[in-house]
């Protein structure tokens, strides 16, 4: 491997542990709280599928199979990942809940809802047990709208989740939680 491949590598490798500090924007105006990552997420992002594209452009004269992965799976995540983030957010105000991710979306009025369930489990994800959330939306109809909160990339939703709950009592909503056992 040529200086310049194993430059690019490194520069990948040092990039990854950016992403497992879960940085989430925290955003209040009047009565109005907008949870979303950090703009810095976003940038930083883009710059490492940017660099897998750059690599994967290099690497491909020599190693065919690994450049084009490297390559498609940059372009990948600049097409799908990137704007996904940018338009990721919970906002909760004294009416309503929305969550956003990627292209889901919830909206949920307080006064159509009857309930919120709040139930955490511990998952083992990746070779490590891991708390999952599970929020349960229950409309006044019965309709009820599960949510899987996954550990890191809903971040800034699992930051949201005590005061979406907070907000709903004060509406006079019943929620419930319930914590893993041990």
């Amino acid at each position: 491997m040529r200086q310049s491949e194993k430059k690019v590598l490194w520069l990948l490798i040092a990039s990854v542990p950016i992403f497992f500090l879960g940085c989430v924007r925290r955003h209040v105006e009047g009565d109005t709280t907008t949870y979303s990552p950090e703009p810095w997420v976003i940038a930083a992002t883009g710059f490492v599928a940017a660099a897998a594209v750059m690599a994967g452009w290099y690497l491909r004269r020599r190693r065919k199979v690994w450049g084009y992965v490297l390559l498609g799976g940059g372009v990948l995540v600049l097409c799908t990942t990137v704007p996904g983030l940018y338009v990721s957010r919970a906002i909760i105000d004294p009416d309503h809940v929305e969550w956003s991710r990627g292209f889901n979306r919830f909206y949920f009025r307080f006064d159509d809802l009857a309930e919120i369930d709040h139930t955490v489990k511990r998952i083992p994800i990746g070779g490590s047990i891991r708390n999952v959330h599970y929020l349960v939306f229950t409309r006044k109809t019965g309709e009820k709208t599960h949510i899987q909160v996954e550990p890191d990339s809903d971040r800034f939703l699992e930051d949201a989740i005590p005061e979406i709950l907070w907000r709903a009592r004060e509406r006079g909503l019943r929620c419930t939680e319930a914590e893993p056992a041990g």
